[in-house]
């Protein structure tokens, strides 16, 4: 268990798009920010990425075992559930919440029959039936061209990492086929996670950058924030991210924390109606704006940097028993696990030009580095940047306790100048890419893969 005095490794991972401290701060919160503007847009947003290669040794180290650590072991055979098809929906199947001994589909159809989530360990049954929840979503409700209904089902009493094949019913018809899923586990498997924030104006940078991460298998995706540019609405939604990444969807559960983009647009309402989050805040009004998961021997938080009230409560107000900080405590004084990976979407520690959060460093990273953690991811600024470790606003070393902080904000949005700074260790503002991180034992490998797939920096984190 963590705790002021013992050190285990933390990650944290930061999305690009929190309200700044920085000159700024008065353009976030206006919304004149102008990130959905600065990339090389494509009008061909709804490319579908079916053409793309599903090749690769899926690690994030490049050794081509699929494994992290070089001797291939570790990462189970996939399972054989068919060809997948989901023709005719209008959203996709996507993976949300998915632990040890449940998962939950979502998708939407323009039909709005009676929908049935099926669940097996082969595909060739014995199968499981679950209800699916439906709502219907009207035109003057998304600003979409067509009424449609969404549903999410829940399978539950599934067994710790085991993969399960599903497929989607409709009025007693198949609409969704040869999918397939893993539960999160429990042991110490290695756990393979891709990040990236900052991607969504639908541009051919993202679109090149989606190509190069289907070609790699992972177990997590966490999207660091600002994934529908300009404004959050439900078109962008669908046309910036659930047409892009769809076959990355229906397979890898996505873990997303909202971005200054994605609050525009009441408040990040129709990311809280898209998404299905664990609930677990200390005040039922912040539900699905912060929440933590475990897979492995990785503890995973998502924080809200967004919310003012929060925010200020975080740096002005430590007493109130229903702000974020105080539910971060409770959760970080429970966690058990060697390693915590927590990732909201504005950077305590960025070279770029709108300077680093100092709400989120003065707020934030003292309670971060108190539990002993040891990356923190960001979004936000649209380049990628790696630092040295910091503790106390200052260098320092792993065995003092030091954290590793990264800017992952170069997903597909035009880039911008970053120049380094006294705490960089390693910074790029000229390629589109992703972070590929394994985290394995008591090393983090990890890499940077650009969307012509060259490795733009590689990396290992020890923790033991």
């Amino acid at each position: 268990m963590h705790s002021a005095s013992s050190y285990s490794m933390v990650v944290v991972i930061c999305a690009a798009t929190l309200i700044s401290c920085s000159d700024n701060a008065a353009d976030e919160a206006s919304g004149s920010d102008s990130d959905s503007g600065s990339g090389s847009s494509s009008t061909d947003s709804t490319t579908s990425p079916s053409d793309t290669s599903t090749t690769g040794d899926g690690d994030g180290d490049g050794d081509g075992d699929g494994d992290g650590d070089g001797d291939g072991d570790g990462i189970p055979e996939r399972i054989d559930c068919g060809t997948p098809s989901y023709a005719g929906l209008r959203r996709a199947p996507y993976l949300q919440s998915v632990a040890p001994s449940s998962t939950r589909v979502a998708w939407a159809s323009e039909t709005g029959g009676v929908a049935t989530l099926h669940v097996a360990e082969s595909k060739d049954g014995p199968w499981m039936e679950f209800a699916a929840t439906p709502r219907v979503f009207e035109v003057d409700y998304t600003g979409e061209e067509v009424d449609y209904t969404a549903y999410d089902a829940t399978a539950d009493g599934l067994q710790p990492g085991t993969q399960y094949c599903y497929e989607i019913h409709e009025d007693g018809d198949p609409v969704a086929t040869g999918l397939w899923f893993e539960t999160a586990w429990t042991d110490d498997r290695a756990v393979r996670i891709v990040a990236l924030g900052d991607s969504g104006n639908a541009s051919a940078e993202q679109l090149a950058v989606r190509d190069r991460m289907l070609e790699r298998d992972f177990d997590v995706f966490l999207h660091l924030g600002d994934m529908a540019y300009g404004d959050g609405t439900f078109p962008e939604f669908k046309e910036r991210v659930f047409d892009v990444y769809t076959e990355l969807l229906h397979k890898t559960p996505t873990w997303p924390t909202m971005g200054n983009h994605e609050y525009k647009t009441d408040n990040g309402q129709p990311y809280l109606d898209l998404y299905y989050m664990p609930e677990v805040t200390l005040d039922p009004a912040h539900a699905e704006r912060y929440y933590s998961f475990d897979y492995g021997e990785v503890h995973f938080i998502s924080l809200e940097t967004n919310d003012l009230p929060l925010i200020t409560a975080v740096a002005l107000d430590q007493t109130s028993d229903i702000t974020m900080l105080d539910w971060l405590r409770e959760d970080l004084a429970q966690n058990d696990k060697p390693w915590t990976v927590a990732f909201f979407h504005h950077p305590p520690y960025t070279s770029s030009e709108r300077d680093p959060n100092f709400l989120v460093r003065d707020g934030l990273v003292p309670i971060l580095e108190e539990w002993g953690v040891d990356i923190v991811l960001a979004g936000h600024d649209h380049h990628y940047e790696r630092t040295v470790p910091l503790e106390g606003n200052g260098p320092s070393t792993k065995e003092e306790g030091g954290i590793y902080y990264f800017v992952v904000g170069n997903g597909g949005a035009g880039l911008r100048p970053a120049d380094g700074d006294w705490w960089t260790a390693e910074v790029n503002d000229e390629q589109h890419g992703y972070l590929s991180l394994r985290i394995e034992g008591c090393t983090a490998y990890g890499e940077v893969v650009t969307l012509d797939g060259e490795i733009l920096d590689s990396f290992e984190l020890p923790d033991c």
